[in-house]
C-alpha cells in the first residue's frame, strides 16, 4: 500500500521551533499544534489518502519545495519530519511514530518559487 498528500506552502523551521519554545513552553506547544493541524487538513483535502491506516512499517518520503533557499536544509526538514509524523499519529494514518512502525524517512529539499509546498510519501514495506 502507498500514499501521497500533499501539504501547500511551508510549515516552520526548527529554529522558529526552538525560538517559540525558549520564550514560552506553552507557545512552542501551541505552535507545534498549530503546525499538526494544517498537516492535519492536507490529510482531509486529498480524498484518497485521508482514509488509509498504515498497520504494518512504512518508509516516509519527505519533499519540502521551498520559495527560495534562505532556510537551513535541517532546520526545514526536523521540524518538518517531526510535525508530519505527529500529526499521521494524531489522525490515525499511523499507529505510532516508533521505528517499529517507521523504518526510514528520506528528506529532500527544492526550490521552487511559485509553489513552495512539501509532499509526503508513505510506502508500507
Amino acid at each position: 500500500m502507498q500514499g501521497t498528500f500533499t501539504i501547500q506552502g511551508r510549515l516552520i523551521s526548527l529554529n522558529e521551533l526552538i525560538g517559540a519554545a525558549n520564550n514560552n513552553h506553552y507557545g512552542g506547544n501551541g505552535l507545534k499544534k498549530k503546525q499538526m493541524k494544517i498537516v492535519t487538513d492536507s490529510i482531509l483535502a486529498d480524498e484518497t489518502f485521508r482514509k488509509l491506516r498504515f498497520e504494518n512499517k512504512v518508509i516516509v518520503f519527505i519533499d519540502c519545495y521551498e520559495k527560495d533557499e534562505r532556510r537551513d536544509f535541517d532546520g526545514i526538514t526536523s521540524a518538518a519530519a517531526k510535525i508530519i509524523l505527529d500529526a499521521l499519529v494524531n489522525y490515525g494514518t499511523l499507529i505510532d511514530d516508533s521505528r517499529k512502525y517507521v523504518s526510514l524517512a528520506t528528506y529532500q529539499v527544492f526550490t521552487d518559487k511559485k509553489n513552495p509546498r512539501i509532499e509526503v510519501t508513505l510506502k508500507e514495506m
